[in-house]
């Protein structure tokens, strides 16, 4: 995961409301293309994990579904979700965790 994708997902799960595109490029000040590249590459770093993916709400904005479908018994994709990055490094470079 790129820095900015992180910094993205870190948007989406402190955000009480959807985030619109100009909203994502304005606070990350980055171009509209690398907002949709970065919603992608978030996306399949969180399917990669079995982590729900970035939800678009078509002409509002996108949110993270930080909970279980109904019938899961544990509830911790938002834990999991949040703790991204903590104690580590991240760069420009790829991250994984």
């Amino acid at each position: 995961m790129l820095y900015h994708e992180y910094l993205l997902l870190k948007m989406l799960t402190d955000s009480n409301s959807l985030l619109s595109i100009s909203q994502i490029v304005e606070q990350l000040k980055i171009t509209q293309r690398t907002a949709y590249l970065s919603i992608s590459g978030v996306n399949e770093w969180l399917e990669s994990r079995d982590l729900n993916k970035i939800m678009t709400v078509r002409n509002h904005g996108y949110y993270v579904q930080l909970f279980h479908r109904v019938g899961d018994e544990d509830d911790d994709d938002a834990q999991k979700i949040r703790s991204i990055g903590n104690g580590k490094v991240i760069s420009d470079k790829k991250y994984n965790s």
